[in-house]
């Protein structure tokens, strides 16, 4: 329960600084145009320091909770990696929302086919589902497409 309300606390955290402040702003015109946020007078160097900080001290926080609750193992990092990546990729590179939805589906999904067909499968359903959203939108669920210049 702690890692839980640990986890949605620097969530929610996260969300009101992105999307609340005129930090948030500047983190947000970095990411999309960095050229175009320099433009209009942000220091794109400073933000950029800045938000590598944050996420680095939100991996940290994870990697706690985890360990807190789970024992560690040489060769768990792989798996640990493969899911972090396809969750991002499910979600969208990007995009938030896309890797908090990315990340419950991959739940729901893995338990569901734990529980219904056999614990075995349950990362090749989340697998194959990845696959499927890729091949419909290779974007993924949220993320922005990005056009090709001539």
């Amino acid at each position: 329960m702690f890692g839980f309300g640990l986890c949605l606390a620097i969530l929610i955290g996260i969300f009101f600084v992105l999307y609340r402040t005129t930090f948030g702003s500047a983190v947000r015109a970095t990411m999309l145009n960095r050229t175009a946020a320099q433009l209009v007078g942000v220091n794109v160097d400073r933000v950029s320091a800045i938000a590598f900080g944050i996420g680095v001290s939100t991996a940290a926080a994870g990697g706690v909770i985890f360990g807190m609750t789970n024992a560690f193992n040489p060769g768990s990092h792989y798996d640990l990696i493969s899911r972090l990546l396809t969750i991002i990729v499910l979600g969208g590179l990007g995009s938030l929302r896309g890797a908090i939805i990315g990340a419950v589906g991959m739940l729901i999904i893995e338990d569901v086919t734990a529980v219904v067909i056999s614990p075995v499968w349950a990362s090749f359903a989340f697998f194959l589902l990845l696959v499927i959203v890729l091949v419909v939108r290779p974007q993924g669920l949220y993320g922005i497409r990005v056009r090709e210049r001539i």
